[in-house]
């Protein structure tokens, strides 16, 4: 028992009672299945984000995004593709249920309590055990910008224009869209050949 107890001070002592945000998206074209896929690459990954080469701008006066009609249309003079929108949404989770913590010794002293839980009709919260497993979604920047870049690799972009709440340097919500530069690392095209000059010379005749 001292063992156990000892393992839940050192838990609840350190930042591992956090969880990810939930995750809302909708691709620019209607396609539920698609919709269904990206999230579920999310929350696959969202305790440990691995993402490709993906940028996230600030929607504000500096991202230097070009707006036409209401509609996004260039970053930084590159042509865009609106992939889809996005919304993460900070929780706080109880230990009624299996969260997804973002470490992994917490899921493995609290996973087993959540049948404890209900079948003592939530009288196991009060046991010490128990303190560990109640868990929030940080609020720093860099859980968060590396939360936005692993949803947008898992839409299949790379750039996010989000926009963080309720203030930047404490987080709980980030929203915004999901866009692919068009060929952002292409080379510019050789430059086009001048035609020959007509020359006046004429052809020998034959015999001449």
């Amino acid at each position: 028992m001292r063992a156990v107890m000892l393992a839940v001070a050192v838990l609840c002592g350190t930042a591992c009672g956090y969880v990810a945000p939930s995750v809302k998206f909708r691709s620019a074209e209607v396609r539920p299945m698609d919709d269904d896929r990206v999230m579920d690459d999310f929350e696959n990954h969202r305790s440990n984000p691995v993402y490709g080469d993906v940028t996230v701008v600030e929607n504000d006066e500096n991202a230097g995004l070009d707006v036409v009609d209401g509609t996004l249309k260039r970053y930084r003079g590159q042509d865009i593709e609106i992939v889809g929108t996005f919304e993460l949404l900070g929780a706080v989770h109880s230990p009624f249920y299996p969260s997804d913590y973002l470490a992994l010794p917490r899921k493995i002293i609290c996973w087993p309590q959540v049948p404890l839980a209900w079948l003592t009709l939530g009288i196991w919260l009060i046991v010490p055990t128990s303190y560990a497993c109640w868990s929030k979604t940080p609020t720093d920047r860099d859980h968060w910008i590396a939360w936005v870049k692993q949803m947008v690799d898992s839409a299949g972009g790379n750039l996010g224009v989000v926009t963080f709440g309720p203030r930047k340097d404490s987080i709980d919500t980030a929203k915004g869209y999901i866009v692919r530069v068009v060929n952002p690392k292409a080379p510019m095209p050789p430059p086009v050949p001048p035609p020959p000059e007509p020359t006046s010379a004429q052809p020998p005749t034959p015999g001449g």
